[in-house]
């Protein structure tokens, strides 16, 4: 059984305050600057991988100008039977920049 007293439950209690207590003073401008610098390398990578996948979207329909004329949808499907993994938003993004350059 635990009662008031008991150390572990104690600690507990103290450690919550603690945190409350330094959630609420107002030091959020301190993690949001800490956060901004930790997400931006998380950003960098991701805009690289798409640009790798886009790349390879690229290549593929260069080589298959048939499939380029395709829906979105039906060459998204295309791609993914020929194993590369991508999203509709990037399908669509790349079908625009081929068909808009042409």
């Amino acid at each position: 059984m635990y009662s008031i007293w008991n150390p572990r439950r104690w600690n507990f209690r103290l450690l919550r305050a603690e945190v409350k207590g330094y959630l609420s003073a107002g030091s959020s401008p301190t993690v949001r600057a800490l956060s901004a610098g930790t997400a931006q390398p998380a950003h960098d990578a991701q805009e690289n991988a798409t640009s790798g996948t886009k790349a390879n979207i690229r290549t593929y329909l260069a080589a298959n100008p048939d499939v380029g004329q395709l829906s979105i949808n039906q060459v998204l499907t295309v791609l993914r039977e020929r194993g590369i993994r991508t999203s509709r938003t990037t399908v669509a993004e790349v079908l625009r920049e081929i068909r808009k350059s042409a």
